[in-house]
């Protein structure tokens, strides 16, 4: 019976799971609209690819659709914005 020697092997410890920068970018958009009190109309389904963030949902109104373009726009490794929103009035 042959025995093993292990001189010089290491262990190799798993790589914490690398995070995408879309994914970052789009982590952050949750975190920002969930910080604010007047992004409470409705829901919004945010996709992002190649840092272009698309932003699908209801407004309630054209304040809150150029306030919710403002902040997506204003997070870092936004490239651009695509905005599928739909007015609710």
């Amino acid at each position: 019976m042959t025995k093993l020697s292990y001189e010089g092997v290491y262990q190799v410890r798993p790589r914490a799971a690398a995070v995408s920068p879309d994914r970052g970018v789009r982590e952050a958009v949750l975190q920002q609209l969930a910080e604010q009190p007047w992004t409470g109309f409705g829901e919004r389904n945010i996709t992002v690819k190649d840092g272009v963030v698309h932003v699908w949902g209801l407004v309630g109104s054209p304040e809150e659709h150029k306030a919710l373009l403002a902040l997506v726009e204003g997070v870092a490794g936004v490239k651009a914005v695509s905005d599928e929103t739909i007015a609710a009035c």
